[in-house]
């Protein structure tokens, strides 16, 4: 086995070790809850203490009161301060005050109300409306189904009024009917991912809608709209299309009310119903949504019941608001309590998994056209009914469940409740007093179901962490006996590279002893078990490889010196020392948020190194001195709040704006240049990669055409007919991407036919390039000048490494790659990810493609280019060391060890900082903001780990194959 077979074996293996390790984790970390398949029935209430009620018999658990149909009109995103009036905040907003038709209705009529509605994180779209139909909390292992959502199966409203023979109308967000495939008698879904689209959904709703409203087919009407959405993930909350949408709802809204109110006479088609307006989450000002503050976590509902007047309000009521101002007369209302609260309104049992309340103030309202029902005996039987549900799902899923709930914790619930059950009347208590009790009971249930609804698996936590801790002594082993080859090699050092026969019969060895171990035990047979043990037979394996060879003769032990006289440099030290900085600050919370801040502070120091250096040989101080420039430039242009786009339609576009954008594009111009440079000096040899390389001017200028156009299409005084407009829009990022792909495998082909450093330097030129025109155009206009700087900046650390002789420090290539990421307008949070970047030259939406582009963007400046570009530096240090080694009378290394060194010192570098964010992932995880900051950092990092692993197998594939 040669040395390149393996090498890529060797990084093979560490991808292996490192994927195993993040699924180890990953299982134990992010797990849901067990869903039960209890589901609960009608007769299920004669076994509660307060027995069934004394309802009509189109009731089941309780009397319905007077409501027989119900409207719920979802409007996604609605932040709480669309909704209340701005007068209860501290400063009016230009959105602010557009839905009024609801805020004259909450003031001026008796049936009418407005709640501030809290959700529960994580505050994306399906699991919003997983825990509005089931009344339970979904964790954060569900963002990983946006994209997919699959059906729901436990127990929910839905599945409750279908089996009630209540029928169900959806329009709008298509993710109803992938939750909810085969519930609805009538669906009208619409595609809910480009979120470029700001009105193809609202207008099937709005198409839908009120033809559904003279129809007497249905019971529980769902219009979900989405404009509100898309226009805040695409222009931000503060754009004027903001405006546009949200008065465009108030007067659907205010149509819908009309012909509600005019059907809602004795008689009529809507004498009681119940209409509901509300939103899933909200968003930040940026649009972005996903985690737990308190813009995205608060939202607003409205609900109305034609024909009533204002029931009896039995349940003080809580008004502040805990946001920037207080607002009288808005109650707050939890979306856990929403399942169960309309479960009851329309007479159908309660999910079997729901720990919420049902809300006495929205249930007063329902009731409030129903005297016999509006009583504080029937208030107290719901919530008797509603508490012995809510103890039976907690009896059941502690019984039932994988981890179940600690014991202590539930006898003190059962010790709250079973004085409750035993006067289920409140004869002895009172009313007044039962009620208070069982409301205190619930908000008891609740927490407790909110701190025990993930358990985690602290075995696979603790295995995946502690691979993951190997992984870094087994990375550094890899590096030291990489770089121990550089000298006069012996075969056993060629075996220690990678000692694939040892470590595969340790695997094999292990994997058998976790089984056998199994069966002698008698317990089940178990994945993670033998997955645990071949990890760690893996691991301890290669650590200790070294003792089963033979020992070490007198020139690897002088080798060996050397590889530690240089770890043991000054500078050398000075980057592991920038690096374990970087690795412990992500220990804190603060510092996660300001990790972009971070990377740029390490990186402005490692130039004031630089600088001293220069100083001190008097060499390279122009080079030393940009650094520091460029370096503050960079993050002055990037370290921003996230930018929405600019141009909106509907308004004009002066000149002025589109030259800006337009000027953008002369780094384009410059990289273009550079590569017809590159062409022209070596016509003489011309071969596949200089074809490649000939092909980036024509990406980049159909960017700089596709910007252009764009931005001109916007300009009033000028016409760009539609046809052109959709060709630059929709097809010339098409010819884009197509020319990444054809370059791409173009390369890969012609390293088939050639070798040499020569033919690396052109694969590698025209591989980078062909990448970088896919990402600029993802990342968007100031991506050119963004990339002209970091291209600087690569130039400076060059340059300044030959200061001192020394191979590029990995750590300082790293740390502007982590400035890249959030100089590119992206954080390690999901409501930060850019999802129109998914939809360039594309308007229809498919999971593979748009996840790809996503990807892409994602990781595309800090992880893609970097990698591909890492041996050009290795080629041009090889190039001004080549000549001394003519002279010392030495012979040339193999130059596949030059790569896998440099890639294997960036990896170790990756390794660690995700390895201290797993840490303290693992350590946080019953910290407030684990969902929200922590979670997602450990996400991101772990992907990108994956990420940067398979580029590096991937590009030595081809790399060395010029070796």
């Amino acid at each position: 086995m040669g040395i390149q077979t393996r090498l890529l074996l060797l990084l093979l293996y560490i991808l292996a070790l490192h994927s195993l390790a993040i699924f180890l984790f990953t299982s134990g970390f992010l797990l849901t809850r067990t869903e039960l398949p209890n589901v609960s029935e009608c007769a299920d209430a004669a076994a509660a203490p307060c027995g069934r009620g004394s309802g009509s018999n189109a009731s089941c658990w309780t009397d319905s009161g007077g409501v027989k149909r119900a409207i719920v009109v979802i409007i996604d995103a609605l932040r709480f301060d669309f909704l209340a009036r701005s007068e209860f905040f501290s400063e009016s907003k230009p959105w602010m005050d557009r839905l009024t038709v609801l805020q004259d209705l909450a003031e001026n009529e008796a049936n009418a109300r407005i709640f501030k509605y809290v959700a529960d994180p994580p505050t994306t779209t399906l699991q919003r409306l997983k825990g509005l139909t089931t009344g339970g909390l979904p964790t954060f292992i569900d963002v990983g189904h946006s994209f997919g959502a699959p059906a729901i199966v436990e127990d929910n409203l839905i599945l409750q009024l279908a089996r009630n023979g209540k029928r169900v109308v959806m329009m709008g967000d298509d993710t109803w009917l992938q939750l909810f495939p085969n519930h609805f008698s009538e669906a009208y879904p619409f595609p809910s991912f480009n979120v470029k689209d700001l009105h193809t959904v609202d207008n099937g709703v709005i198409s839908n809608i009120f033809p559904k409203l003279h129809q007497n087919n249905w019971d529980l009407l769902i219009a979900h709209f989405l404009g509100v959405d898309h226009v805040g993930h695409i222009f931000g909350v503060e754009s004027p299309l903001m405006v546009e949408k949200l008065t465009q709802y108030n007067n659907v809204l205010e149509e819908i009310i009309s012909i509600l109110q005019k059907e809602s006479g004795p008689g009529g088609l809507h004498e009681n119903t119940m209409l509901i307006v509300m939103g899933d989450h909200g968003q930040t000002l940026n649009g972005d949504h996903g985690g737990g503050t308190a813009e995205e976590v608060d939202t607003g509902l409205f609900a109305m019941v034609l024909g009533g007047r204002k029931g009896k309000d039995i349940h003080s009521s809580s008004c502040g608001l805990h946001m920037d101002a207080s607002s009288p007369g808005i109650s707050t209302l939890p979306q856990l309590d929403f399942a169960p609260t309309l479960s009851t309104i329309l007479g159908v049992p309660i999910p079997f998994g729901s720990v919420g309340r049902v809300n006495l103030e929205l249930l007063s309202l329902a009731w409030s056209n129903h005297e016999s029902s509006n009583t504080p005996e029937h208030y107290q039987n719901v919530l008797c009914i509603n508490s012995w549900q809510v103890m039976r799902y907690l009896e059941h899923y502690a019984a039932h469940s994988l981890n179940g709930i600690p014991a202590p914790d539930l006898m003190r619930l059962k010790a709250y409740y079973e004085p409750l059950s035993r006067d289920a009347t409140g004869i002895a208590t009172g009313l007044k007093d039962q009620i208070t009790s069982y409301n205190t009971f619930l908000t008891e249930a609740a927490a407790l179901a909110r701190s025990q609804w993930t358990q985690f698996g602290d075995a696979k936590m603790a295995a995946g962490l502690t691979l993951l801790v190997l992984s870094v002594p087994v990375h550094a082993l890899a590096l030291l006996r990489v770089s121990r080859f550089r000298g006069p090699h012996h075969s056993y050092e060629l075996q220690l590279i990678f000692p694939g026969r040892l470590i595969a019969s340790a695997c094999t060895l292990g994997g058998l002893i976790s089984v056998a171990t199994a069966v002698t035990l008698g317990k089940g047979f178990s994945w993670y078990v033998i997955l645990g043990a071949v990890g760690f037979a893996a691991v301890f394996a290669y650590l200790l490889s070294g003792f089963f060879q033979n020992t070490l003769s007198a020139k690897t032990k002088s080798s060996e010196k050397r590889f530690w006289s240089y770890a043991c440099d000054s500078k050398a030290i000075a980057g592991v020392m920038f690096v374990m900085l970087h690795a412990l600050s992500l220990l804190s919370n603060s510092f996660i948020m300001a990790e972009g801040h971070v990377a740029s502070y390490l990186l402005a120091t490692i130039g004031l190194i630089y600088f001293r250096f220069a100083l001190q040989f008097q060499s390279k101080i122009f080079q030393a001195v940009l650094f520091l420039v460029v370096n503050r430039v960079l993050s002055g242009m990037g370290l921003t709040s996230i930018v929405k786009d600019t141009v909106e339609s509907g308004n004009e576009v002066s000149y002025a704006n589109w030259l800006d954008a337009t000027i953008y594009c002369v780094p384009l111009l410059i990289f273009s240049w550079l590569a017809i440079r590159h062409v022209s000096r070596n016509l003489y040899r011309l071969n596949a990669y200089l074809v490649a390389t000939l092909a980036l001017p024509v990406m980049y200028a159909a960017i700089a055409v596709h910007w252009l156009i764009l931005d001109l299409s916007e300009v009033k005084t000028i016409t760009i007919p539609g046809d052109i407009r959709e060709f630059a829009r929709l097809q010339l990022p098409r010819v884009v991407f197509l020319g990444t792909l054809l370059s791409t495998g173009l390369v890969y082909l012609a390293g088939k036919l050639s070798a040499g450093k020569s033919h690396l330097r052109d694969a590698v030129i025209a591989l980078f390039g062909a990448w970088s025109a896919s990402i600029l155009l993802l990342l968007g206009r100031t991506s050119p000048a963004l990339g002209f700087l970091a291209m600087l900046e690569v130039w400076c650390i060059l340059e300044l490494q030959s200061l001192e002789k020394r191979k590029l420090i990995s750590s300082h290539w790293n740390f502007l790659a982590l400035l890249l990421f959030f100089c590119t307008n992206h954080r390690c949070t999901f409501d930060g990810l850019r999802y129109p970047a998914a939809f360039i030259g594309f308007d229809e939406f498919n999971l593979y493609r748009q996840g790809a582009l996503l990807i892409i963007d994602t990781y595309g400046a800090s992880h893609v280019l970097p990698i591909i570009g890492l041996p050009s530096l290795v080629v041009a240090e090889s190039e001004k060391d080549s000549e001394q080694k003519k002279a010392d009378g030495r012979r040339s290394t193999h130059f596949a060890l030059d790569i896998a060194l440099a890639y294997l010192s960036f990896g170790l570098i990756r390794s660690v900082t995700t390895t201290f964010s797993t840490i303290c992932v693992a350590i946080q995880r019953r910290h407030l903001m684990v969902w929200g900051l922590f979670a997602p950092k450990y996400v991101f990092d772990a992907i990108g780990l994956l990420i940067t692993d398979l580029l590096f197998v991937a590009a030595s594939g081809l790399y060395f194959s010029f070796t």
